[in-house]
């Protein structure tokens, strides 16, 4: 049986473990204080200050940390040191906004349309360090989403035709199933 929770939200995340829950409402991130009473949802919310404060477009969490764009297009690590989450604005030369993360991988969108991947990502160095661009020519896009076992990128234009794209660390990225504009 379905039931209503109190609270409400414009996305929710949950990592692969369920430990983290964050929900995303009114520009404002909340992290589940209590995610193990009523999975995935805690029974308290308490609310994320990032950076100096400011609205959020965007955010994405796996089990080492969590990604947030802000309203401004810059791009924040938030991570849990001594049961407190710490920011850490990550640099990156364009205004972004929106981003998706999975294990070590962190792929953005600029307001210009470009895909970047976070390159460098590892447990000790979550914040990574550098991006590489991701190729392509379809113009802004929707939504997309970033699969680390296989390096795949799912990407749906603004025609919500789907695009598929693989990664190879030799042969840069390259077209697997492509948009046909007569469909």
């Amino acid at each position: 049986k379905w039931m209503q929770h109190s609270d409400r939200a414009e996305q929710l995340v949950v990592s692969i473990t369920n430990r983290t829950v964050w929900r995303l409402f009114n520009k404002r991130l909340y992290s589940s204080s209590d995610s193990s009473k009523f999975p995935p949802i805690g029974s308290h919310w308490n609310e994320l200050k990032i950076g100096n404060g400011g609205s959020l477009l965007s955010m994405s969490i796996n089990d080492q940390c969590g990604w947030c764009i802000k309203d401004d297009g810059t791009l924040w690590l938030m991570r849990m040191v001594d049961e407190t989450y710490q920011s850490l604005n990550v640099m990156c030369p364009f205004s972004l906004n929106r981003i998706f993360c999975f294990s070590e991988k962190v792929a953005v969108t600029t307001n210009d349309g470009e895909i970047l991947i976070r390159v460098g990502c590892t447990d000790d160095c979550p914040e990574g360090d550098g991006w590489i661009f991701v190729e392509h020519n379809f113009g802004p896009i929707d939504d997309f989403i970033l699969l680390t076992t296989k390096n795949i990128i799912f990407i749906v234009d603004k025609k919500h035709h789907l695009w598929i794209n693989q990664w190879s660390s030799d042969g840069g990225f390259f077209e697997v199933l492509c948009n046909d504009d007569s469909m």
